[in-house]
């Protein structure tokens, strides 16, 4: 992906692939997460810088109650492209 904003709404459609619901203070930490505390640089440095939001919980799993949590990530690549990544544990 070659924009942060790409590399976000990659995320929020693994939600919904997932079939994902997170917890109304899941959503705060993520929308806050994605709002204030993702990496942004400039975009001629080259340098790698990654941000994870670790633990959010995860209310219903393909729509049943569940204990597990989402951990998504986001990469700024040396060469200025961002990566996602999520799983859930």
């Amino acid at each position: 992906m070659q924009h942060r904003y790409e590399a976000v709404e990659q995320l929020r459609r693994d939600l919904i692939d997932y079939r994902v619901e997170l917890t109304d203070d899941a959503k705060e930490r993520f929308d806050n997460w994605v709002e204030h505390d993702l990496p942004a640089s400039d975009p001629l440095m080259a340098c790698e810088q990654q941000s994870t939001c670790h633990g959010l919980e995860i209310a219903l799993l393909k729509g049943k109650n569940t204990r597990k949590r989402w951990h998504p990530s986001i990469t700024r690549k040396d060469n200025g492209y961002w990566e996602a990544n999520s799983y859930t544990l």
